[in-house]
């Protein structure tokens, strides 16, 4: 590493493979501290220690766990909103459903009068013609709320 040159070990075996180490590859092994000289022309004392392997691979599975906890409390954060969200929801759909009971006219026998099927036609009609763009129908809805309302009222 860097410009250093660094002292070998030899360890003899009888066993006719040789092994050679650096010093500093037996201190990474180790997880040992290193000190390097940051400015050795100058021969100003000046160094950093440099972390072992060890060291670093402690304070990288540290910042793994802390990474994992923010996005497990972020996900549980979330989950929380969204089930908030769904019982809000839920508790509007309630309230709509009871006021269009309310609101809608009761049929009897189940006929609708040949007006408001007449006008509930030209409805789906325009619906069918303008996917994506209900809001053009407005003044079918409007004319087929009529025609409804009014068959209940003369029912009543």
């Amino acid at each position: 590493m860097g410009g250093t040159s660094s002292t070998t070990r030899t360890l003899e075996i009888e066993n006719p493979n040789v092994i050679t180490l650096s010093d500093k590859v037996v201190e990474r092994l180790r997880g040992q501290e290193q000190v390097v000289p940051v400015d050795q022309a100058s021969h100003i004392l000046q160094a950093y220690v440099q972390p072992s392997s060890l060291q670093v691979q402690k304070v990288v599975q540290q910042e793994l766990e802390a990474n994992d906890k923010r996005w497990e409390q972020r996900f549980q954060h979330v989950n929380t909103s969204q089930k908030a969200l769904s019982r809000n929801v839920e508790i509007e759909y309630k309230k709509t459903y009871e006021n269009v009971m309310k609101l809608l006219p009761i049929i009897k026998d189940g006929v609708l009068s040949e007006a408001t099927i007449e006008k509930e036609n030209v409805l789906l009609e325009c619906l069918t013609n303008n996917k994506g763009t209900p809001l053009n129908c407005t003044n079918a809805v409007k004319d087929y709320q009529k025609a409804l309302f009014q068959s209940s009222s003369q029912k009543l």
